[in-house]
């Protein structure tokens, strides 16, 4: 017999057996990590630890694919034949899983996860696929599936009251398992709610469906992300790179004077919707990140990543588990700004924790010595490297220092075309300067402006929502609204201008004013000055004798004042189920169950108490505390905002 044969040879079709590595103890959340990562790199070969507990033997084996779906996971316990399986799960979600070998540790023989209705992958993926076709909410017909990621799936849907398509993001219910997390998640979703900028997508409205599973309808954009441009193109050129970013620190900016920090910006989170020969940039998934932290476990851009966004864009505060500020964006914008311009992030390692050391330790190459072969302005690739500096304080102050970084080489390096009329004009800004139509009243019309263009309301209702935002600080009610409107309206472009005239709010005679001093302003007959002083004497404001406003009858408690500006309703009130006759404690606990902003609850005692003094109208109250909640500023900034005297 040939010696060869006296050996037994290896089944090539024979699973890899499983050697673990031995601990003296449960495995950590490193010990993990670092295990998964070995799986990560030799797909198909199964990876181990065991430990001692109590006189068990636990072993937990953990194996990946070469396709990158999740991670397999098995936990056994006993030794040689007779272990017996506690529990086998497929998941990126590395959390839960140390979660579930805790509970198997105190009880090995209990069925820990298998009944745990938090997460169960496959039921999710079941049920997610079910959604379509159906109507949810009693508002959203789901058309079609769009897409799916850590977070969980986006559907295309049809909103039954409004005729207009709108996105529905169903998140899984695993990542509210905590029990601050939906607190935090209305929170951060009525955060999202109050940013309208023609760069930021519109959030419209927030739930969850069975009270578990996290929703967010949102604006439908037919678009794609800068990733796959990226992919496509290798980099952008100047000109479409300028014209990318600016539109992104338009966006970033409104964002950050409402205190609210993207946290998650990368390549997929910038989307681009195409109108005929421009571009037009919109930030997705604000808040998104905040409100479902979670923490790394690995770098691939597998869907858990999405959770928190990639290594790659990730600030060095940020990388270090510190608190971070709108300048951690800046530093995200940065390592996009790199990588647009070049096709490299400008840091990147091995894995995770090789990335996330560079971002801390070392300082990228600079643009030009990356690609010597593209003529990259000096005066950009310092802006870009300033963006990109370790300390918070050696960045760019904020986004608008950064943006004018940016205009001035645009201007320096980008050949201006002739420019049309209206757009040298921006007449309807110019009434704003003048101090003729408020600043949120504009921004009110350029969120309804975009609700006309997408067929979501004809230009009587457009006219209507925002003369109660006119009213109402710039919030912009739709409710009540007729909802009969023509499908041929969508994708019409109907002028600022037209709507504010339609509501009331400017004169054709004022109009044909500003139109003519904007032209004389182009010719250089008129400074802006000159101009603004013309305006004034041509339109002065009338002096009439001061109306005193209907009165309402003042509330009785905080909670009347709430219940009437409608920030919560009386069912939500119903459901606490207390016995507690105290309508201020009702208040607090509208709080605690995440129904009431704690902040808004503060503005709402400083607005009573103004009421029962005798400084402040109940229907001022109202709007202020409405201005509060969507803006997420005190009660005093909103008076300045609103253009109210401090009473």
């Amino acid at each position: 017999m040939p010696l060869r044969d006296s050996f037994r040879q290896p089944d090539s079709n024979a699973r890899a057996t499983l050697r673990p590595n031995k601990l003296p103890r449960p495995p950590s959340r490193e010990d993990i990590d670092f295990t998964l990562q070995r799986a990560r790199n030799k797909p198909g070969t199964p990876f181990g630890l065991q430990w001692t507990q109590s006189d068990t033997i636990f072993v937990l084996s953990i194996t990946c694919d070469e396709s990158q779906a999740a991670p397999a996971w098995l936990l056994q316990f006993g030794s040689g034949a007779e272990r017996t399986v506690a529990w086998s799960y497929k998941s990126y979600d590395v959390s839960y899983i140390q979660s579930l070998i805790e509970a198997s540790v105190q009880n090995p023989h209990s069925d820990a996860g298998m009944d745990d209705e938090e997460f169960d992958p496959q039921a999710l993926e079941e049920s997610a696929g079910k959604l379509v076709g159906t109507t949810f909410a009693d508002q959203y017909e789901v058309i079609a599936e769009i897409g799916e990621g850590g977070m969980g799936m986006v559907y295309k849907a049809r909103d039954i009251e409004t005729e207009r398509y709108v996105a529905v993001k169903v998140l899984h219910k695993r990542l509210l398992r905590e029990p601050t997390s939906k607190k935090r998640f209305e929170q951060e979703a009525r955060a999202a709610m109050s940013l309208a900028h023609p760069n930021l997508i519109s959030v419209y409205r927030y739930g969850f469906i069975d009270s578990t599973i996290p929703y967010l309808v949102m604006e439908f954009i037919d678009g794609y992300g800068l990733d796959e441009e990226l992919r496509e193109v290798g980099q952008l050129d100047l000109p479409t790179f300028l014209d990318y970013f600016m539109q992104c620190c338009n966006g970033l900016k409104h964002a950050h004077q409402k205190r609210i920090i993207h946290r998650d910006l990368k390549p997929s989170n910038v989307m681009l919707v195409k109108n005929g020969d421009s571009t037009q940039i919109k930030i997705v998934d604000f808040g998104v990140s905040k409100m479902l932290e979670k923490e790394l476990t690995n770098q691939d851009l597998t869907q858990e990543d999405q959770l928190i966004g990639s290594p790659y864009y990730m600030s060095p505060e940020q990388c270090k588990g510190e608190m971070v500020d709108a300048r951690a964006d800046i530093y995200a914008l940065g390592c996009l700004m790199y990588q647009a311009l070049t096709g490299f992030v400008p840091l990147a390692g091995d894995n995770a924790l090789q990335t996330i050391g560079k971002h801390i330790c070392e300082a990228p190459l600079p643009l030009m010595a990356v690609r010597p072969d593209l003529h990259i302005p000096v005066s950009l690739q310092n802006c870009i490297l300033k963006a990109l500096e370790k300390e918070p304080d050696d960045r760019q102050a904020n986004v608008d220092v950064l943006q004018n970084q940016l205009q001035a080489i645009m201007d320096e390096h980008i050949e201006k075309p002739p420019v049309e009329e209206s757009e040298a004009a921006a007449p309807t800004h110019f009434l704003v300067d003048v101090g003729d139509l408020p600043a949120s009243t504009y921004q009110a019309a350029l969120k309804v402006q975009m609700l006309l263009r997408s067929g979501s309301m004809t230009l009587t209702q457009a006219a209507a929502a925002l003369d109660r935002a006119h009213l109402q600080g710039g919030l912009i009610v739709t409710e009540g609204l007729t909802r009969e409107n023509p499908a041929d309206l969508k994708g019409i472009e109907t002028p600022v201008e037209a709507i504010l005239v339609e509501a009331g709010l400017i004169k054709n005679s004022v109009w044909k004013t500003v139109l003519r001093l904007q032209q004389e302003m182009r010719t250089g007959q008129l400074t802006k000055e000159q101009a603004m002083e013309e305006f004034r004497k041509a339109h002065p404001k009338p002096v009439v004798a001061p109306v005193p406003e209907p009165k309402q009858q003042a509330p009785k408690d905080i909670l009347e004042l709430i219940l009437r500006a409608g920030i919560v309703s009386q069912t939500d009130v119903d459901e606490l189920n207390s016995e507690d006759d105290d309508r201020t404690n009702l208040a607090k606990k509208l709080v605690a169950v995440g129904k009431l902003d704690s902040d808004t609850l503060i503005a709402a005692r400083q607005c009573l108490s103004l009421i029962e003094r005798k400084r402040l109208p109940t229907e001022r109250a109202i709007i202020a505390l409405l201005y509060c909640q969507r803006s997420r500023v005190d009660l005093y900034h909103s008076f300045e905002e609103l253009g109210w005297e401090r009473p």
